[in-house]
């Protein structure tokens, strides 16, 4: 029975799992992504990973009825077609609703059909090395929640969720051909019939386990267990994010730390748990409490470093339980019996997972942050260990190995005297939480465009989307809020108060005139140093030169790339005064902080400033809130002899406007949608716009 094509089928079922799990575990950066594309409450997005999770385990007695009237071959099969189909219509997804439906429930049916053979089977192969065999082949679990996640995260990042479906399909099939190697053991198959006859069904609900006492404090602990055990996995990379200020890329590896501790605990739990075959009953326990104590430190984590960690035991501790689990089932009730009653523990897992993801969500969204989630939950899985330690006691004369072995009193009672003081130090979490974080602000300046020249003011010869949405979720201000010139707007932006307050109310700062903003005026960017913030700017200025103390990195921005003046070319960026039908040529003028920058010469202007402002935000720290002013040059007049500028391939897309000027314009603005719309506004951040600006300078009225 030991070993030959067993191992085959070990090597099947790691792969399978390892998709499976790699692709659930990696719900938790699905879902950060989720909550900037959908703006819907945790509480409802946590129901994504919640199903998919839940009904990977929920389907348990449906798939164990399926196996006793096929195969864990057919069924498998079955399952990695359902879950491809589910990951294919998740890329059509249009709202939060659709993917709980496309994805929680449609690809969570298809892995909770994936899930259960594969332990079955290997159980099947082995029986003086099961514990190593099955920790084997559930490890894949943990290697695929360590590879899995970066990939994932690159996915999204660089194609979209909607394309991370796509490819999840194309890697979920593999399921269905390593579903075909699934053959089973001819011995077991000619021992039942010789034993039994024709084997007949099961039925679907084997109602006598649910009157054995053993079995319910069994599935009321496993209950407790399942509730919290899919929430780090959920909620790490956004509580990483969100509360610790680490980046979506450091985030997403606290995943692949799961994973990789998960895939060393499984092994481990699984060569242990056959050498230590008289003790895993002690072993089970002591990981279950391991894995509570993992949680709620998470919740009092206060750096990356301490998260990373704590992921790096619960992944241990939690794989190493998981491996034991179909272990014991067996050993407590026998090996004939382990399809039945793991498809019913399966389905008090799955049942527990369903709700615990979403409420953990309720209690960040109620709270304000997850460290409660993580305490309270955490609690409650350590609360697993006491429950389960009387089984050896109800079924003492009936369990093989443990009659004569006693669980000691201190694992059973160390739960009891540690909960009292979590669940007292849950109501003060709040003293304990990091303050909320501040927006990270985007400020995007658009420099003469027309009032009539966006959709959401009716026009429509110049399609643009994305600022219509930006419109109509976020606040429009209509009143008279800024100057129709330049230098007047931007005074009255940066510091707060009227221009005639400055001095600058008249005109424009012309081009080489020896004024600009008072150096007495505290601006905005000096304003938000005081607050934590970095601030960089792109693009015009033109609130004065003629001394080094006025330009931007004198006056609070950490970093410039732009340029002083009015107008600029937007190829080669040299001004001209306008005298004469060509204008008189000036000074370049482009900077990077103080030194010209030259070698950009010939790069478009708003491409050129999109780029360097996608790459402030690719490269900002996290760990402090950002703020970006990207002032665009577009779609403002460039030079006396050529006032409108775009290149060729944008002008062409404009046949139907029949004036050449207008035509370039929307060149001019095409270029700028282009480059604003989604690099910037569908970026790394949340774009606050004015709001922060009106709650720090409560003096802007004058």
């Amino acid at each position: 029975m030991e070993g030959g094509y067993g191992w085959v089928v070990v090597f099947a079922t790691f792969l399978i799992n390892a998709i499976v799990q790699g692709v659930v575990a990696s719900c938790g950066i699905l879902l950060n992504v989720l909550l900037d594309q959908f703006k819907e409450g945790k509480a409802i997005t946590g129901w994504i990973p919640s199903l998919l999770g839940g009904l990977l385990l929920a389907v348990g007695p449906f798939s164990s009825y399926l196996i006793s009237r096929s195969s864990c071959r057919s069924v498998t099969v079955l399952g990695g077609f359902i879950a491809v189909i589910g990951c294919l219509i998740s890329s059509l997804a249009t709202s939060v609703r659709f993917l709980i439906f496309s994805y929680g429930i449609v690809t969570g049916f298809g892995f909770g059909l994936l899930y259960l053979p594969q332990t079955i089977i290997v159980a099947e192969w082995f029986k003086e090395t099961r514990s190593t065999a099955t920790g084997i082949g559930l490890s894949g679990a943990g290697f695929g929640a360590f590879i899995i996640p970066p990939i994932s995260q690159y996915i999204l990042k660089e194609y979209g969720w909607s394309q991370y479906f796509v490819l999840s399909s194309v890697l979920v099939s593999g399921c269905c051909g390593l579903g075909l190697l699934l053959r089973p053991n001819p011995e077991i198959n000619a021992l039942m019939e010789k034993s039994a006859g024709i084997p007949q069904p099961a039925p679907l609900i084997a109602s006598h386990f649910l009157r054995d006492p053993a079995f319910i404090i069994y599935c009321v602990s496993t209950g407790l267990f399942s509730g919290s055990y899919r929430i780090p996995f959920s909620f790490l990379p956004d509580y990483a994010v969100r509360q610790l200020s680490s980046s979506k890329d450091q985030a997403a590896y606290l995943l692949s730390y799961l994973g990789i501790a998960s895939f060393l605990g499984r092994l481990l739990g699984g060569v242990v748990g056959d050498r230590q075959r008289h003790r895993r009953f002690l072993v089970f326990l002591i990981l279950i409490v391991l894995s509570g104590v993992s949680v709620v430190a998470m919740g009092f984590a206060d750096s990356y470093t301490t998260l990373a960690v704590c992921s790096l035991g619960y992944g241990a501790a939690s794989g190493g339980r998981v491996a034991l689990n179909s272990i014991i089932l067996a050993d407590i009730f026998g090996l004939p019996a382990l399809t039945q009653t793991f498809g019913l523990v399966c389905l008090v897992q799955g049942i527990s997972i369903f709700f615990g993801t979403p409420v953990a969500g309720w209690l960040a969204d109620l709270f304000g942050d997850y460290r409660t989630s993580f305490i309270l939950f955490g609690t409650g899985m350590m609360c697993c260990s006491s429950v389960l330690t009387m089984i050896p006691v109800a079924r003492r004369s009936t369990i093989s190995g443990y009659g004569e072995r006693k669980v000691s009193w201190i694992l059973r009672i160390l739960p009891c005297l540690v909960i009292p003081f979590l669940l007292g130090g849950a109501p003060t979490v709040k003293s304990l939480q990091t303050p909320v974080l501040k927006p990270n602000i985007i400020f995007i300046f658009a420099d003469d465009m027309g009032w009539n020249d966006v959709g959401f003011h009716g026009y429509n010869e110049i399609r643009t989307p994305n600022i219509d949405r930006l419109a109509s979720e976020g606040v429009i201000l209509n009143g008279y809020y800024t100057q129709y010139m330049c230098t007047p707007s931007r005074s009255a932006l940066m510091t707060g108060k009227y221009p005639i307050r400055t001095g600058l109310q008249h005109y424009v700062l012309r081009i080489a005139e020896p004024r600009g903003l008072p150096l007495t005026e505290k601006i905005m960017p000096q304003y938000l140093d005081e607050a934590g913030y970095k601030s960089h700017m792109i693009g015009k200025w033109h609130l004065g030169y003629s001394q080094k103390q006025m330009t931007p990195t004198l006056r609070g921005f950490e970093s410039f790339f732009g340029y002083y003046t009015g107008q600029n070319d937007y190829f080669n960026y040299t001004p001209t005064a306008g005298v004469g039908a060509q204008g008189e040529y000036l000074a370049f003028d482009l900077w990077d902080n103080l030194q010209p920058a030259r070698n950009s010469i010939g790069r478009y202007a708003t491409e050129l400033f999109t780029e360097k402002a996608v790459g402030i935000i690719n490269s900002h720290d996290y760990k402090d809130p950002l703020f970006l002013y990207l002032s665009h040059l577009a779609p403002h007049y460039a030079n006396a002899y050529d006032p409108v500028q775009a290149p060729q391939k944008y002008i062409d897309r404009f046949p139907g406007i029949a004036n050449e000027g207008r035509r370039k314009y929307a060149g001019t603005f095409l270029v700028k949608l282009l480059c604003v719309s989604f690099p910037v506004f569908f970026g790394c951040f949340w774009i606050t716009i004015f709001s922060l600006y009106a709650a720090a300078f409560p003096h802007s009225t004058g």
